[in-house]
Order: C-alpha cells, then sequence, then structure tokens
C-alpha cells in the first residue's frame, strides 16, 4: 500500500490561529495640485520697492565758469561741479487682486505709483571769480549772457500705471519643485516730469519750466518662473516682462524774469511708442498650505523711446526736434506678500 506524500506546512499555516490579522494600509491623500483642481479662489498682494531714476531723471541746470574772462569765451571755462537735480531712491508700491479661472490659471489687476522729487541749489560769491552759467534757457535771450550768483531746481517724476494679466503653466504645477508659467495681458501709463530753475542776482530773477507728460497703452507678456528648495518653503524665483505701449508725449516750456515777463515760449506733442523691459529675480517662502508667500528680490525697469526734460530743453535752444529720445531706468529691491483664500 503506498502512503500518501507528505507535503511541507505553509508558511502561513498557523494551527492555533494566534497570529495578528493584516490590515490592508490605506495609501496617503495626495496634496492638492492644480492639476486636480483650483488650490484657491482670490489673492491679494502688495509691494513696496525703493526704486531710483537713471540719468534720463537727471536735469543739469547750472554751471560755475570764470567770470573774469571778458568777453566770456563760447563755451565758457568751467570752474566747479555742474550743478543737476539727480534723484536718489524713493518708495514707491504695487497693489493687486487676482482670481482663479481654472486648475492652472487666474486673472490679475494691479496698479503701481511712484512720486519721486528732488531738488538742488548752488550759490557763488558777489564779486568772484566764479559765477553761475544757466544750462536751461534759451540761447538766443538776454539771461544766456547774464551772471548769476544764485540758483536752484526742482524736478518731479510721477508714475501711475496699471495692469491686467492673465497667467498659466507652461510646466509644473503646485506639487513640482519647479514651474514655469506665461503671462499675457495690458498696461496703461501715466508719466508727468515736472522741472522748475530760479537763477537770481543783485538785480534779475529769472525762471524756467517744463512739463512732459506721456499717457498711452498696450499689450504685455512675460515669463515667471520659481525653483522650490528641499524644505522650509523657500524659494528662489525670475521674472521678465515686455510691454509695448501706443501714446502721446505732451511737453511744454516757459522762461520769464522779473522785468520782461514770459520772454520764451512753446509747446510740442509728439506721438509714439514705447517699448518696456521689466525684469526682477530674488528669493522667496511660502507657508506649509500656500496661503501665504513672501518675497523679496532685485527690479530693474527700462521705458525707451521716452522724452526726458534735459533732452526736450536742447531741443527747444536748438529748434531741432526731430530726434527727441531717451530711456528712463528704474531700479531698487522689491518686498512682496501675498495672500490666498
Amino acid at each position: 500500500m503506498t502512503l500518501p506524500a507528505l507535503t511541507a506546512p505553509s508558511l502561513n499555516f498557523d494551527p492555533y490561529n494566534c497570529a495578528t490579522p493584516v490590515v490592508p494600509t490605506q495609501p496617503a491623500p495626495a496634496p492638492a495640485c492644480y492639476s486636480e483642481g483650483p488650490a484657491y479662489r482670490f489673492r491679494i498682494f502688495g509691494e513696496y520697492l525703493w526704486l531710483q531714476p537713471g540719468e534720463a531723471a537727471t536735469t543739469s541746470f547750472a554751471l560755475p565758469i570764470n567770470g573774469a574772462i571778458v568777453p566770456p569765451p563760447d563755451p565758457p571755462i568751467p570752474v566747479g561741479p555742474l550743478a543737476m537735480t539727480d534723484p536718489d531712491f524713493a518708495g514707491a508700491y504695487r497693489l493687486g487682486f487676482g482670481f482663479q479661472t481654472g486648475p492652472q490659471s487666474d486673472w490679475a489687476v494691479s496698479v503701481f505709483y511712484l512720486d519721486n522729487t528732488t531738488s538742488s541749489n548752488v550759490s557763488v560769491s558777489p564779486g568772484g571769480i566764479p559765477v553761475l552759467h544757466s544750462l536751461v534757457v534759451h540761447p538766443s535771450t538776454v539771461a544766456a549772457d547774464a551772471e548769476f550768483l544764485d540758483a536752484s531746481a526742482t524736478s518731479q517724476l510721477v508714475m501711475q500705471v496699471a495692469d491686467l494679466e492673465y497667467r498659466s503653466y507652461i510646466w509644473g504645477n503646485t506639487c513640482s519643485p519647479q514651474t514655469l508659467n506665461y503671462l499675457v495681458g495690458g498696461r496703461y501709463a501715466l508719466i508727468e516730469q515736472d522741472f522748475s530753475a530760479v537763477f537770481s542776482n543783485t538785480t534779475t530773477i529769472e525762471t524756467v519750466t517744463t512739463a512732459i507728460d506721456f499717457q498711452g497703452g498696450g499689450i504685455r507678456v512675460g515669463l515667471e518662473g520659481e525653483r522650490e528648495g528641499p524644505r522650509f518653503g523657500f524659494t528662489v524665483y525670475g521674472k521678465g516682462y515686455a510691454s509695448l505701449l501706443a501714446g502721446q508725449f505732451s511737453s511744454t516750456y516757459s522762461q520769464q524774469d522779473n522785468f520782461s515777463g514770459i520772454v520764451a515760449n512753446t509747446s510740442w506733442k509728439d506721438g509714439r511708442v514705447v517699448p518696456v523691459l521689466d525684469l526682477e529675480v530674488g528669493i522667496g517662502w511660502k507657508s506649509a498650505r500656500e496661503k501665504l508667500l513672501l518675497s523679496a528680490g532685485y527690479q530693474f525697469s527700462a521705458w525707451y523711446n521716452v522724452v526726458s526734460n534735459e533732452e526736450f530743453i536742447g531741443a527747444v535752444q536748438s529748434s531741432q526736434f526731430g530726434d527727441v529720445s531717451d530711456t528712463l531706468i528704474l531700479n531698487g529691491p522689491v518686498g512682496r506678500a501675498e495672500y490666498r483664500f
């Protein structure tokens, strides 16, 4: 008789039924991503910028010259530093509001405001060798040959900018350590540049004023990239934008003295396209659920083909308005806070 073959006991055999039952584990819930639905409905943000305008916002108005030479040579011999209104850093702000329209896109509107005012003055002693030569009076007026003892000037730059933009992902989402967004939209800008200079000696007070206003709007495009660190929510970022604004510059010039009143007066308008390039790089931080975002960086903004006070005054003095163009550059640190809900 053949006995049945013995088989090895199963490794899972438990004759006493003592093994703890194995409960299958549930997978952890995945973090919320833009690909799964909107991560927020609305967002508000604010920026504080500490900006300095570049050379285009500087206006030279007086030069100390050797007044002992009679008649004075042309050009006169300088004997002192050039007097100019050279703007320093000044505060500006940007405020905005956005709302998400899809899993990977949103709309936002923001306003920017800058008011930079600077003043300068220079004086020389009566009867001394240095006298002040005006650089802003019309060369065909009596004041062009006058010798001044005191000069002061004030310039002001005011910029108001409104942006409407649509933003969406090129790649990445809130679960990705790096993202790249594209941006399209529109921009509307108002720029005011005012300048005033006063020259005086023992008998004469000469005043020169200019005002240059720009108003225009157009399209705006850009890219925004971000790389998140391995922990603590820190990020590095870069932003680049380009705009084309079509608008008009309206400029006025006036010169007057205390004897004759207005001795020179003109105005000029010119329609043109103003290209704008903006660049910002910096570091940031995000809270655990990305409700609060903080960042700090440095920004450059270049406004091309603008009319500046110094270029316009030179055009009035030479009666040549065919090539009045300058580049206004703003640069400085920027801090930003954003809250999402």
